[in-house]
């Protein structure tokens, strides 16, 4: 007979005797299906009103405080065979007890693993979790743990494996969840089941992978089984094969793959897919399938250089025998309620992503290990994953029973994830190695960092991996944690927060030599109709109560601004405000990205913070909680782009106490960059200098270049200083654009004297002509022109798709560019705005 499944995932009842706080005493009693979280069952039953709207954050607090139950019948007649039977929790968040016909069966205290319970001896009966206020357990476990947070408003955060974001973040609201998050279901095995399937990939040449299976299975009852494995690419068998029984439980074989498909980044290549088949049969009944999993993988090799060289130690990323540039962000938890996330969430943000260009997301390790589907589209749109473990900002227990639950965690992580063609590398946390002053308190304090980080995690790894690799903390000096700040000698990966938490200029990118720069970024507030969500139009001010409860960086908007003001005038509405700190953020990581992507291979990597968020905020992202993309996204898909053409001014510009400016900006380096598929790439480079009150080009020139695969080289050095002196800097802008031959790929950029606020701007309305014409079912061309310099020119309407947005028009050019409707038949209307509309 074969194993069965009995999904429990529908008919629960949440039920809860509320506090003395709540306003009227009735008790709380609802049904629900999973996954479910107490918060989405509220909020369902118009118990509470959205948390995220307001200041409504504030009126959810006692939900926490009560004992949940969550409660379903099981069904008898599941229980007809004979077998082992197990219950089984895909991931229960947090602390929580399970009883079963009023017998408890264990507690739950980690959400990051699967739990198992066997019931083999129960039948018909009544299955209760029961969830106990979540900071009773972790005020009890203050004595073994005292250590401070870094961002934990309340403290205790790290004492219990549960989300560290849900305690709250300097992005993120203080919502602590309980409910039962993944599936929930009881299997019944009559003889044996896979209780373990690992591939190793051995690529002894490019014409050639062999597959290294191997096994563990569980037998239930005395019977012998056969294994085999099928692999199969675009629906076609090519190659299988019976694996070998090693002994009892273990069955073993390698699986040559002739020609193979290999998996490629995004921007390097295919992401060629095999689907593997493991099944098991009866060698008494072979047309029987005992058991069978199925998993997808890509054929690759990925590596982790952090040898030592001349300028320090390497850190770069190998893919097939490739140097990879990663390109990225961090991801953050998709929602405050996990319950609410689904597969459409995921692919529609990751291939956000993959339309500009990124080829690594950074699972960041205050969050969750995500679900299986994101993984699943990372393989498909050929997103490298660097995965933290989930720990960040805070010191951790180092007692027994904490790093149990620990290796329990870490195995079942490892073992889950680790055949996917998408996983880059193991990072031990998210920034404790930033802190060494921390670590290194006193000796139980270091014991506990190295036991879990330097022991416990790689061995874990290493024993259920064995491919990936590991690195301690994100950022990571080589040369150790305690040699962070004050080591001469560059290497590892680094967070470069001097730009927004120091309020360094945004030109202080540009002294930072790092090999890999994992973390950087600058805050921007929401689009208006993201911030609709949460507050009405006449309350958009973001010093009003409702618009600092959606700030959570205590000086955020006094940093924000300092750095808005430093490029631009004063905004005419919240609307311009908005769109003005947008732009900031982008021109400040296109300086960063642009810096280091110059510095390829010295610099091999640059992922920026953040992808996304997890409700309406002010906060680093580049796409808003809505999937608005910022105008930050849109600059990624130019700076991320293979071929990229920079400008870096040689000169600087200084104020003196009263204010005047003393410049030498006329001295301009243009750079080419390229990661692409070809191995030599010839580009036409054309640059134009305006100027922008006449509307006129005072010069222009071209160079015919070819550039190498993978190497970033300065290509032309231009002197302005005539035409600075003659004309200021206020009034001079230059176009630089770089296009191959055959225009198949093509880059510009916009290089600016001096900061925007100084520039006198037309309104759009004055300048911008355009038209619109349809193309194919949902699709329409629109072609605009101008009779002046319009700088970043936005297009806003929620119903259409732009392939370019926040882009510059020049006097007396056209630009065309793409718009996919969601209506087939309405013509697209939509609103212009541009830096002259903010601030004119």
């Amino acid at each position: 007979m074969s194993l069965r499944k009995l999904y429990l995932n529908k008919g629960w009842s949440v039920y809860a005797e509320p506090p003395e706080s709540f306003p009227t005493r009735q008790q709380l009693r609802y049904t629900a299906n999973l996954p479910a979280c107490v918060h989405s069952v509220l909020l369902e039953n118009g118990v509470i009103a959205d948390p995220f709207y307001g200041e409504n954050e504030k009126l959810v607090q006692w939900i926490p405080e009560c004992t949940w139950y969550f409660s379903c019948r099981i069904p008898g007649n599941f229980f007809q065979t004979s077998g082992k039977y197990l219950l089984i929790f895909e991931c229960i968040d947090t602390v929580a007890d399970i009883f079963l016909d009023g017998r408890k069966l264990g507690r739950v205290e980690n959400m990051f693993h699967k739990h198992e319970f066997e019931i083999t001896c129960f039948h018909d009966m009544e299955l209760k979790v029961v969830f106990p206020p979540i900071m009773e357990y972790v005020k009890n476990r203050e004595e073994t743990h005292p250590y401070r947070e870094w961002n934990d408003p309340v403290g205790g955060a790290s004492r219990v494996r549960k989300a560290q974001y849900s305690f709250g973040w300097d992005w993120g609201p203080r919502l602590l969840t309980c409910g039962i998050m993944g599936n929930t279901y009881i299997v019944c095995i009559p003889m044996c089941r896979i209780a373990d399937f690992r591939i190793f990939q051995q690529h002894e040449s490019l014409e050639r992978v062999v597959l290294d299976v191997n096994a563990r299975v569980e037998l239930v009852s005395e019977c012998k089984v056969d294994a085999r494995l099928d692999v199969c690419n675009d629906g076609n068998l090519v190659a299988s094969c019976w694996l070998e029984n090693a002994d009892k439980n273990y069955f073993q074989a390698k699986l040559p793959i002739n020609q193979p498909k290999l998996w490629w980044p995004n921007g390097y290549g295919a992401q060629h897919l095999y689907q593997l088949t493991l099944s098991l049969f009866s060698k008494d009944d072979p047309n029987n399938t005992l058991d069978c999993i199925n998993k997808t993988i890509g054929l690759r090799q990925i590596t982790l250089d952090t040898s030592k060289n001349d300028g320090g130690y390497h850190f770069q990323f190998y893919v097939n025998g490739r140097a990879i540039f990663c390109k990225g962000a961090s991801s953050i938890p998709f929602h405050s309620f996990l319950d609410q996330v689904g597969p459409e969430d995921y692919r529609k943000v990751l291939h956000s992503a993959k339309l500009v260009g990124m080829n690594m997301i950074r699972v960041w390790g205050g969050g969750i290990y995500e679900n299986d589907v994101f993984y699943d589209i990372c393989d498909e749109y050929g997103l490298l994953v660097w995965q933290d473990f989930m720990f960040a900002c805070a010191l951790y227990p180092g007692d027994t029973e904490f790093l149990q639950s620990v290796e329990q965690e870490a195995k079942y992580q490892i073992s889950r994830l680790r055949s996917h063609p998408c996983l880059a590398l193991w990072c031990g946390n998210n920034e404790l190695e930033q802190k060494p002053e921390d670590i290194l308190q006193n000796e139980s304090t270091k014991a506990h960092y190295l036991q879990l980080f330097y022991e416990l995690l790689p061995h874990l790894v290493s024993s259920y991996d064995g491919q990936t690799p590991y690195v301690p903390s994100s950022p990571h000096h080589p040369q150790g944690f305690d040699k962070l700040y004050t080591a001469t000698v560059v290497g590892g990966d680094t967070h470069f927060w001097d730009v927004w938490h120091k309020k360094a200029p945004m030109q202080n990118y540009l002294l930072h030599n790092t090999k890999f720069c994992s973390e950087f970024g600058m805050q921007s507030l929401c689009s208006v109709e993201t911030c609709r969500l949460f507050a009405p139009e006449s309350d958009m001010n973001m010093f009003n109560s409702i618009f600092e409860s959606h700030q959570k960086n205590r000086a955020g908007n006094e940093i924000m601004l300092h750095y808005i003001f430093q490029l631009f005038q004063f905004p005419r509405s919240y609307k311009s405000l908005s769109y003005l700190s947008q732009l900031n953020q982008a021109l400040c990581m296109k300086c960063g990205v642009e810096h280091f992507r110059r510095q390829m291979p010295f610099c091999m990597g640059s992922l920026y913070w953040q992808l996304n968020d997890c409700w309406p905020v002010t906060s680093w992202s580049s796409i808003e909680f809505s999937g608005r993309w910022k105008a930050l996204h849109y600059f990624a898909k130019r700076f991320y782009s293979p071929l990229l053409v920079s400008v870096v001014s040689v000169g600087n510009q200084v104020e003196d106490m009263s204010q005047q400016r003393t410049t030498n900006m006329g001295l301009l380096d243009i750079y080419i960059t390229y990661d692409g598929l070809l191995q030599v790439v010839p580009l036409s480079i054309c640059w134009k200098l305006y100027h922008v009150q006449k509307n006129i080009c005072l010069l222009q020139g071209t160079k015919e270049y070819s550039i190498k695969r993978d190497t970033s080289v300065l290509v032309q050095s231009l002197d302005f200083s005539k035409q600075v002196a003659e004309y200021s800097v206020s009034n001079l802008i230059l176009h630089v654009r770089a296009t191959q031959r055959d225009e198949a790929l093509s880059s510009e950029n916009t290089f600016w004297f001096t900061a925007p606020r100084f520039y006198h701007l037309q309104p759009s309305s004055k300048c911008i002509q355009y038209t619109v014409t349809k193309v194919s079912r949902k699709k329409w061309k629109m072609i605009l022109c101008c009779n002046s310099f319009q700088p970043f020119v936005s297009l806003t309407n929620d119903h259409m798709e732009l392939e370019d947005n926040f882009f510059d028009l020049f006097p007396d050019e056209q630009r065309s560019l793409y718009i996919r409707c969601k209506d087939d038949e309405m013509v697209p209307e939509f609103s212009l705005f541009s830096l002259g509309d903010a601030t004119g």
